[in-house]
């Protein structure tokens, strides 16, 4: 909302917000080239611009005053939609793209999507995924990082799949690291990945 004060902040400029965001006209950061932003992402950074107001009236300081904005609507899939899923031929050319991908770049992306694929987690639960959390005489791994705090997202313990132990043998061969992975967000190398084996990120 660029320079504007949180008095100054209603309904109407979060929608305004909400559409130049889609359009990319701002916001993004300065590494990325697509700027415009998902319904998701907006509905993130507005409820963090009200949680920040309110703990600032919360702690009264000087100035702060609660605001009202309107979010986005939130994207559910009812009992007939069908969920996002990838076809077995184009998870084969995102392996194949996520293998040379990592040959130029000297990356660890392949790892990352053959265990984002086969345990079903959401993204952060294995980018953040540590030593720790592979229990190799069990075959499990636990998901959720030993002391943090419980969520609505769920986050079990999922088996050590046939499939999953040549990512797990790569990573865990690194010596001195308790992140499994290199890298602190996937993201990024995940849209390039999808884009050169030319599949949507998610396809219904």
């Amino acid at each position: 909302m660029g320079d504007r004060l949180l008095s100054e902040v209603d309904v109407p400029l979060s929608r305004q917000y909400a559409e130049a965001r889609r359009l990319g006209q701002i916001g993004g950061g300065k590494r990325r080239t697509v700027r415009a932003g998902a319904s998701s992402t907006i509905r993130r950074e507005l409820n963090v611009l009200v949680a920040a107001a309110n703990h600032a009236v919360w702690m009264k300081r000087d100035g702060a005053v609660a605001v009202s904005v309107d979010l986005p609507p939130e994207k559910r899939l009812g009992q007939d939609d069908e969920a996002p899923y990838y076809t077995l031929d184009e998870l084969d050319r995102i392996f194949a793209a996520a293998d040379a991908y990592d040959e130029k770049n000297k990356t660890d992306v392949s790892q990352f999507m053959h265990l984002l694929y086969q345990t079903g987690a959401r993204r952060r639960s294995i980018e953040d995924l540590g030593r720790g959390q592979v229990r190799q005489r069990e075959k499990q791994i636990l998901l959720q990082k030993p002391g943090k705090r419980s969520t609505k997202k769920r986050q079990p313990i999922v088996p050590i799949l046939k499939a999953m132990e040549p990512a797990l043998a790569v990573l865990l061969e690194r010596g001195g690291l308790d992140r499994l992975f290199q890298q602190a967000d996937y993201y990024r190398h995940y849209k390039a990945v999808t884009a050169a084996a030319g599949v949507e990120l998610a396809r219904r």
